[in-house]
């Protein structure tokens, strides 16, 4: 967080200082936490072998409201949020 500070001095020596904090938006971010259940990562692809969960952690500097996923061609799933800035999820295959 970064802060803007005004200072502002008269002729009597008088002193009113004005603090406003902000920050920078950036886009959300997605991060694969963890990977469970019985797998082998190879060449930048997972390799499942039975039932595997995938934990993921979503973040927004404003709040996020929706994650929309979809595996393989199965139907897209939605996820609404209601403004959260970070929000952890898990996607189980089987």
């Amino acid at each position: 967080m970064a802060n803007i500070t005004i200072n502002v001095t008269d002729r009597r020596n008088n002193s009113y200082i004005v603090t406003i904090p902000f920050i920078r938006y950036s886009k959300p971010e997605l991060k694969l936490e963890s990977v469970e259940g019985n797998y082998t990562y190879i060449d930048d692809t997972y390799i499942i072998f039975g039932k595997v969960t995938f934990k993921f952690k979503a973040t927004s500097v404003i709040g996020l409201s929706a994650i929309k996923y979809k595996i393989d061609d199965q139907q897209e799933q939605v996820i609404t949020l209601n403004g959260e800035k970070e929000y952890t999820f898990s996607l189980i295959i089987e």
